[in-house]
């Protein structure tokens, strides 16, 4: 019996077949009204047998001509150095290369009619394996068409191969059809050029030409740093066909018996890193190693993180602990701090620990990381509300941030003042860090004031693991003296965490509170709601992809950590195409995300960036046998991300809408099914759950269209923004009406930022923090209830205001006008709190209610439940329970 393999797409030739008794039936969908209708030009992916792919490729002297024996040289020495994947645009000059890749049994091959949506297929691909596709077009503009993705490639560090079909050095400058100066095309956007020159049959040992082009350009790819795209040029001459044309073998390949009966490359790499294919390529943002390593700075340093959406610590990843009790806080008796032979990643052959006794402790590693996801809301104020934020210095682990505002904040607190003022406000120059294994000047506001030039885990080694043995040694030190507090800092956890990490925590876990609170208000679908369910609801390994403009900022803005129930130590691999930042190729690229993960990917992206590919929805077609992509489109008809920009104050709005806004009315419905591709439409917020749950479950490509108001979109933000603000400033000055705890320990002081990470450290003058006594618990419920009574007058009202905003420990109440018909409602929250001691006695429990009359208090009971979501945070770390009763 043949098993079937791997996903195929495209014609892969005479030796390929179809395995149709093993190939996936056609399937009802789950989706209401949904159209699944395959047309009769719907290419459909083949399969191969496994048997296959152990075949040996053609041998080239078997070839009935010198192109096709080149052309196979060449495919078999990519398969050799691991880039087994083409992406083939159709094309007769590129003939000979397509056939030797149809024909050869361990390529695998993508077809797309659009080289430039084939071009970021490939990127997203690269980037989400660290292994470069290689793109084959034929000559002329099918070549420029190439030239976006390569940009993106560039900036981003992704390796891209790209083999370009060409005329021969006769026919150039000649007037030749479909001829171009293809010649460095991509300019300096490319890490290597070759303009290989066509095969010649009687050159003694020509045919190792082609052999060492193949590594060096492989090589370019991925072990340059940053890695980036590299571009072959091919030149051909007539035959293009596989047709018999006379050629000597013999000289041709000289030199080649040994290749021939080996299954390695020609040319051996020893260096460390990028070949072969299973090594892979060092990215950033995505290499596992990388995010573990950034993980397990995080986690021994103890500073607060905070963490950009793509940083892989962000979107799955578990939320900060709030007590010792809660699941993700370590113990030091836990397996994975006692046991060699844990699989948590500092278990594996690159951690860190030892059994030195100068060496930090596995269990420094494995805690929780005091990840701060809202910073960009708390930022929200004006530089005197910075001043209170200001860090000591700042570490940034890896490339840009998304957040502009957050930029703008690392640029004040690194920039000294140039009045000479000695105020807070202007309080000395923050150090800023920057660590990438790279020599870029990633430095736009050319303030970085220290630059480490290696990758995340030799800085971990280098750096982090000395401070962290310290901070052991000095935890170790205080506990044997008695110091309780201190020794569970050998734990790691919150118990060491600085004043400034606690305030960022509780301002930041109120902030999340009134977020949600603000979008469970609305009873219309907004854009920060669709971002804040999607990170929340993405199953665990899936792959997440962000487009430009607004879902990119809105994921960054609004995603929250995981629930308390998420298992893994990091999350959920996460991308976008931010190297240039353009909204070209989205879709496309994400389809290659998802092949390059071998698992299924979610897509968030704009209805203007989705028409701008939507040639991408080809590489959807046919698509059941390859990692499912789900699409989630934000239909707000335009582009709502200028409405945000000032030119939208600017100029007439019959100016604006047409130039900038751009109000499309495409049926994005039709487009889907006239592509074959499973569609729905979502238009309430209780809609969106079932409708990802049902694409999720479909297990193949789909579009999960959002439709939204984007008149609406500014003034939505804004009073979320407004409200996450205030509430961070409630939080900020309840901490300054409680006194302080003593400092901590010097040797527990550090801290870090990434670009995709961002870390601050303690400012020298201590922070306000939350008090010294224990909440044991802390319940609240909203109330309504038919007033009994008519309304008193304003003066009686008035008179009574001293007792009506809250009263506690008696249960008392106070009058008040309502919302409703008849004699109105009378509004509010009951509270339920208890006290501990620092040794766990009770010392005390009372009941007591928050009423604000309405007229006569300045806050409103929204405001006042803001308060209370404050004191929750204000006890974080304190065993309260957050959760309304």
């Amino acid at each position: 019996m043949d098993v079937c393999w791997g996903p195929e797409s495209g014609n892969t030739g005479a030796r390929s077949r179809h395995c149709n008794r093993h190939a996936r039936q056609h399937t009802p969908s789950p989706f209401p009204h949904t159209h699944t209708h395959t047309h009769a030009h719907t290419h459909t992916p083949q399969i191969r047998p496994l048997s296959q792919a152990l075949l040996p490729a053609p041998l080239p002297a078997a070839a009935p001509n010198v192109n096709v024996a080149w052309a196979g040289l060449l495919v078999e020495e990519l398969c050799r150095l691991g880039v087994n994947m083409f992406a083939v645009a159709p094309g007769s000059r590129s003939s000979p290369l397509t056939h030797a890749i149809a024909s050869h049994p361990r390529a695998r091959l993508n077809v797309c009619i659009d080289e430039r949506s084939l071009g970021f297929w490939a990127l997203g691909y690269g980037r989400a394996c660290g292994r470069p596709a290689a793109v084959v077009t034929s000559s002329g503009t099918a070549v420029a068409n190439l030239l976006p993705a390569v940009v993106e490639a560039s900036l981003s560090g992704v390796p891209l191969l790209l083999l370009t079909a060409d005329r021969p050095a006769e026919l150039r400058d000649t007037a030749a059809n479909q001829t171009i100066d293809q010649t460095k095309i991509f300019g300096g956007f490319t890490r290597w050029f070759f303009d290989l020159p066509p095969p010649v049959a009687d050159v003694p040992g020509f045919g190792r030409t082609v052999l060492t082009a193949a590594s060096t350009a492989v090589r370019a790819c991925v072990a340059s740093a940053p890695p980036g795209p590299v571009h072959v040029n091919l030149q051909f001459r007539e035959p293009l066909a596989p047709v018999a044309a006379p050629w000597q073998p013999g000289p041709f390949l000289q030199g080649l018996a040994a290749w021939q009966a080996s299954q390695q490359p020609f040319t051996a790499h020893i260096s460390a890193g990028a070949l072969p294919a299973a090594a892979g390529a060092i990215m950033p943002l995505l290499d596992p190693r990388e995010i573990v390593a950034a993980r397990q700075i995080c986690a021994a340093l103890g500073w607060p993180v905070v963490a950009d959406v793509l940083s892989g610590l962000r979107v799955g990843a578990p939320p900060y602990p709030t007590s010792p009790s809660s699941p993700s806080f370590p113990s030091s008796s836990s397996p994975s701090s006692s046991s060699p032979s844990s699989s948590s990643p500092s278990s594996s052959s690159s951690s860190p620990c030892s059994s030195s006794s100068s060496s930090p402790p596995c269990s420094l590693y494995e805690g929780p990381v005091p990840l701060v996801a809202h910073m960009d809301h708390l930022l929200l104020g004006d530089r005197a509300w910075w001043a209170a934020l200001r860090p000591d210095c700042v570490l940034q682990l890896g490339p840009h941030l998304t957040s502009k505002r957050l930029g703008q904040f690392m640029d004040w607190a690194a920039m000294a003042p140039d009045d000479g003022s000695s105020s807070a406000a202007a309080a000395a120059a923050a150090p800023w860090l920057y660590v990438a294994p790279h020599t870029l000047r990633h430095d736009p506001s050319h303030l970085v004031s220290h630059r480490a030039v290696m990758d995340l885990a030799a800085f971990r080694d280098a750096v982090v693991a000395p401070v962290a043995a310290a901070a052991a040694a000095a935890a170790a030190t205080a506990g044997a003296a008695g110091a309780a507090a201190t020794a569970g800092a050998a734990a790691g956890g919150r118990w060491r965490l600085s004043e400034y990490g606690r305030m960022l925590l509780q301002m930041d876990e109120v902030v999340s509170h009134e977020i949600d609170a603000a979008l469970a208000a609305l009873e219309e679908i907004s854009e920060p709601f669709i971002a804040r369910s999607l990170a929340r609801r993405l199953p665990p390994g899936h792959g997440l992809f962000i487009g430009n403009s607004m879902p990119i900022r809105d994921m960054d803005m609004y995603a929250p950590a995981a629930g308390t129930g998420a298992a893994a130590l990091v999350g959920v691999p996460v991308a976008a195409n931010r190297g240039a930042s353009g909204i070209d190729g989205v879709l496309s690229t994400a389809a290659g995300f998802a092949e390059g993960l071998s698992r299924p990917a979610t897509l968030l992206v704009g209805d203007l960036s989705f028409l701008h590919d939507i040639n991408g929805l080809n590489l959807l077609r046919g698509g059941e046998l390859r990692p499912p992509l789900t699409v989630v489109l934000v239909n707000n008809s335009g582009g709502g991300i200028f409405s945000f920009l000032p030119i939208a104050a600017s100029v007439p709005e019959d100016e604006f809408t047409p130039l900038w806004a751009t109000p499309q009315n495409v049926d994005l419905e039709a487009m889907c099914r006239a592509q074959g591709i499973p569609h729905q439409r979502v238009t309430t917020p209780g809609g969106l759950g079932p409708a990802l749950a049902a694409a999720w479950g479909l297990n193949r490509h789909s579009v999960v269209e959002v439709v939204t108001d984007r008149t609406t979109n500014v003034d939505l933000h804004r009073v979320i923004q407004a409200a996450a603000l205030r509430a961070a400033q409630h939080v900020h000055a309840l901490a300054r009406m409680t006194q302080p705890p003593p400092p901590p320990a010097p040797a527990a002081a550090a801290a870090a930022a990434s670009s995709s990470l961002l870390l601050l450290a303690p400012p020298p003058g201590g922070c306000p923090c939350a008090p010294t006594f224990r909440a044991a618990t802390l319940h609240w419920q909203r109330y309504s209830l038919p007033l009994a009574k008519p309304l008193t007058n304003t003066t009686a009202a008035a008179a009574a205001a001293p007792a009506a905003t809250a009263t506690a420990g008696g249960g008392g109440s106070s009058s008040g006008s309502g919302a409703g018909g008849g004699l109105g409602r009378r509004e509010g929250l009951l509270l339920r709190l208890q006290l501990t001691w620092p040794d766990g006695r009770l010392a005390g429990a009372g009941v007591g209610e928050v009423a604000p009359l309405p007229g006569l208090h300045r806050e409103t009971l929204q405001q006042a439940e803001v308060q209370v979501r404050g004191g929750v945070a204000w006890g974080v770390g304190w065993g309260v329970d957050t959760s309304p009763k």
